[in-house]
């Protein structure tokens, strides 16, 4: 399996777009028969804005993304 581990911190503007890319990119890999499995890992560093909301909102349509926050350290 292979871990695509993406770190964020106030990303709202941004995280969607980038998620988009991570997973049309790793479903590439699957399709041509690459890699077999692959999970999307965002690690969020306490955001305050909305980025938590939008990776937690976008799991229903990409099953293998999933939210870890940590508390930040500065």
């Amino acid at each position: 399996m292979l871990s695509w581990i993406i770190p964020t911190y106030r990303e709202e503007r941004r995280i969607e777009q980038s998620l988009d890319q991570v997973h049309a990119y790793l479903e590439g890999l699957i399709a041509s028969g690459k890699i077999q499995d692959y999970e999307i890992i965002v690690v969020d560093s306490e955001s305050p804005d909305h980025t938590p909301a939008i990776v937690r909102g976008l799991t229903a349509r990409m099953p293998k993304l999933a939210l870890l926050t940590v508390k930040n350290r500065g």
